[in-house]
């Protein structure tokens, strides 16, 4: 069974989500390849898609095709997008020998980078599609934030989510999986997805890497202070609207917390009245772990968001998840047993949430939530599932 996975890079959290899932595939014996078109890593198995020279010149030299045509206009009116992708790219990836040769192509994070509607004519074999936020039925936008903030954008979002959806629906021979019921949910009740099949499975991670450590020993190798009870935050990029780095501001200048902040990202947020220790952007996962691991709690006050790897890799470690009550984080986290959720997107919330924390935290239990964690979230437990549907697709 050869499974072929197509994600637009390596790097961020959908293409670490779908690096781990190839590699939980190919230590169960399944012959995966990631075929992306930004590669960072060295990994095995991962591919570079070879874009011709064509595609290369035409992207690096402004000729207006059709989605620079797109992206002019986005320039052209104000906009607040966190992100935003196109149906359309200059090269096909149907044209790989990879894809011609798969038994299963699994999509991942595809954004401005998969020709729709050559692609889902052309392919023939089953297609698994792995959704790691909303943009497959969506027009532009990645998350419903940002569609309902651009209003001024509705014609175009609503013209590019017609055309994805027309493009999807020339394939019958397509699944969906998604990381969470609230995602499955949402891509049910989506025009684009609701004729096809839906499963639910979690992404994984190196549970050999991201596990329970004494706390003790992590700080005094950072250099922490043994006592004083810490908060992580961290995303990819910190200051994004979406991730809630201005209601973790708040919150901190409201309350007098007795504590200091762990923060690992791109961009410093601003505006946190509380000692702050801003460490930047860490690869380095055992690292990252340790991090983890010397926290208190990890605090992700996401005003709308999926699975969170943030929210795995935290849990795995052994450390209490304090978040808001919507996406995965609310499938997963239990008040008093893995975390707090907040009974509100806000500060108030996330405040009292944080305070019910700070009040309990010596009642966790570091090593039963990271045991739980590592049952739900194993990369053997992930790649099982999908060789279970992959192999159901096929035979």
């Amino acid at each position: 069974m050869k499974i072929v996975h197509f994600c637009s890079s390596d790097n961020g959290g959908a293409g670490k989500a779908a690096l781990r899932l190839h590699k939980g595939l190919l230590q169960n014996g399944i012959d995966s390849t990631l075929l992306v078109i930004h590669k960072t890593t060295g990994e095995k198995g991962v591919v570079q898609y070879k874009r011709s020279l064509l595609s290369k010149v035409i992207t690096h030299s402004g000729i207006p095709y059709r989605q620079n045509k797109y992206n002019r206009f986005i320039k052209l009116h104000s906009c607040d997008y966190e992100c935003l992708s196109f149906p359309e790219a200059i090269y096909d990836i149907s044209d790989s020998r990879l894809i011609q040769e798969a038994d299963i192509i699994n999509l991942h994070w595809v954004g401005s980078c998969l020709n729709y509607k050559s692609f889902f004519r052309k392919i023939k074999q089953p297609i698994v599609w792995t959704l790691h936020d909303m943009n497959p039925f969506l027009g532009i936008a990645h998350y419903m934030g940002d569609k309902e903030k651009n209003t001024e954008h509705f014609e175009l979002e609503e013209k590019i989510r017609l055309l994805k959806r027309d493009a999807i629906h020339q394939n019958k021979n397509l699944t969906i999986v998604t990381l969470c019921d609230w995602m499955k949910r949402c891509s049910i009740l989506s025009e684009t997805f609701s004729p096809y099949e839906h499963y639910i499975n979690p992404n994984s991670l190196d549970t050999n890497i991201f596990k329970f450590r004494e706390k003790k020993e992590v700080r005094r190798e950072f250099g922490l202070n043994t006592d004083k009870p810490f908060l992580m935050f961290a995303s990819q990029y910190t200051t994004h609207f979406r991730k809630g780095s201005d209601i973790l501001a708040e919150v901190a200048s409201t309350n007098n917390f007795d504590c200091e902040f762990i923060i690992i990202g791109q961009g410093e947020p601003k505006g946190i009245n509380a000692k702050t220790h801003y460490l930047g952007s860490i690869q380095d996962e055992e690292k990252l772990a340790k991090l983890y691991a010397a926290a208190d709690a990890f605090i992700l006050p996401s005003r709308e968001d999926n699975l969170p790897n943030t929210m795995l890799e935290s849990l795995c470690c052994g450390t209490p998840v304090i978040s808001m009550p919507n996406g995965g984080m609310a499938e997963n986290i239990q008040d008093g047993v893995n975390g707090y959720i907040s009974k509100t997107i806000d500060a108030k919330g996330l405040g009292d949430a944080i305070t019910a924390f700070i009040d309990n935290k010596d009642r966790f239990n570091n090593k039963k939530i990271a045991v739980n964690a590592h049952k739900k979230f194993a990369p053997d437990v992930q790649a099982k599932k999908y060789i279970e549907l992959y192999t159901s697709l096929i035979y």
